[in-house]
């Protein structure tokens, strides 16, 4: 063989050689990749929007706020993808790309056509995994527009009493809802999901009651519900104890 040539062949492997990754340099590579996608931490997204139940083209407003999941440190200046899709309807479309603010919380304003499904979607970055929020299904239906209002009392026995009202939006003269039926809901303090608490029906003037045992400082919160007739739109309203706010 020429010399020349065996010692470029030589050199050639013994290059080839340095490059190969021995099984140790392999597993090292595999340990820093395995570290580095296991040090991003876990997001949370939530959202709420009320009113629940409305009139079609009522003002609504979706609030919601996003953090680390560990240790709930809010992560402001996060570009936040909102959606919704129609009742029925597999399909989401952004409506709204919201950014954080300092304490994690983000706001849309909303005027629904028709009764939708709405998420919040948080896509992460390399320190942070993305999160979807809760669904929250909102309710509109056609019809004249309702006030709904709540309140909170203390029973004698010391349990809570949600009071309200259901009258006319908009009227010049108080147009009171009578025999109406009005679904109570409750949500337990720090609690993520409303359950249903019972139901009652407005007296002549409009006006309902509910009680239940829960104490004031349980710190529930209460949402009313009037779900709407072919005359009526629906309409909802939530409270809780200020003691609690």
């Amino acid at each position: 063989m020429h010399p020349t040539r065996a010692m470029s062949l030589t050199a050639t492997a013994a290059l080839a050689l340095s490059l190969a990754p021995t099984a140790a340099n392999a597993g090292t590579e595999a340990s820093a990749a395995t570290t580095a996608a296991s040090a991003k931490r876990s997001s949370t997204v939530t959202i709420t929007v009320e009113p629940l139940w409305s009139g079609i083209g009522e003002k609504l407003v979706a609030r919601g706020e996003v953090y680390e999941t560990d240790t709930y440190r809010p992560l402001a200046n996060r570009s936040i993808v909102f959606q919704a899709r129609n009742v029925g309807s597999s399909t989401w479309t952004t409506i709204a790309r919201p950014e954080t603010s300092s304490d994690g919380a983000f706001r849309v304003d909303l005027k629904p056509d028709r009764s939708k499904t709405y998420r919040a979607v948080y896509k992460g970055n390399a320190w942070y995994d993305g999160d979807h929020s809760n669904w929250e299904r909102q309710t509109a239906t056609p019809g004249t527009k309702v006030r709904t209002s709540v309140r909170l009392y203390q029973t004698s026995t010391g349990g809570t009493q949600v009071r309200g009202r259901l009258t006319k939006l908009w009227s010049s003269s108080i147009r009171p809802l009578r025999s109406a039926n009005v679904y109570i809901q409750a949500r337990q303090a720090y609690g993520t999901y409303w359950f249903d608490a019972g139901h009652t029906k407005t007296n002549g003037h409009g006006y309902y009651a509910w009680s239940t045992s829960v104490k004031p400082n349980a710190c529930y919160r209460y949402r009313a519900i009037y779900k709407g007739n072919s005359t009526w739109a629906a309409k909802s309203n939530e409270t809780e104890w200020t003691s609690c706010s």
